[in-house]
């Protein structure tokens, strides 16, 4: 997990957020939490949206807020409507970033999800395609 307030590499394709000045560097109370993690594609399901990652705020045992996905550095370019496609092939592994725009006050007061959902917005009882993962951060 990386804090910061400069979007760097990344493109933000998304003008409309707010908390974000024309250069694409955080405002007052605002940041980017920039994930790195290695996927690994362990069955013939080789598309994972990487929008449907999203980051998912608890303090004890109470969900009190979430961000969905901004952007990454996928290799698709943001222009294109599948940017937030990752797509593998069986075995394969990848190593991708993505960022999520937090208020500062979450970062140190909440525990950190990634709920992991490639179905999108199905809901029901399929958990093999759903998942939980507690990040580790700092100070927790």
């Amino acid at each position: 997990i990386t804090i910061s307030k400069k979007l760097g590499d990344f493109q933000n394709p998304y003008d409309m957020l707010g908390h974000v000045d024309q250069d694409g560097n955080t405002e007052e109370g605002y940041s980017y939490y920039i994930v790195n993690m290695t996927i690994e594609c362990y069955k013939n399901f080789p598309q994972l949206y990487l929008n449907t990652i999203s980051l998912q705020l608890y303090q004890d045992a109470e969900l009190v807020g979430g961000c969905e996905t901004l952007t990454s550095n996928n290799t698709v370019s943001l222009e294109e409507k599948s940017s937030m496609l990752c797509s593998m092939n069986e075995n394969e592994t990848k190593t991708v970033n993505i960022v999520y725009l937090i208020e500062d006050k979450y970062i140190d007061t909440t525990d950190q999800y990634l709920y992991i959902n490639n179905m999108g917005a199905s809901i029901g009882t399929d958990v093999e395609n759903k998942l939980l993962v507690k990040l580790q951060t700092k100070g927790n």
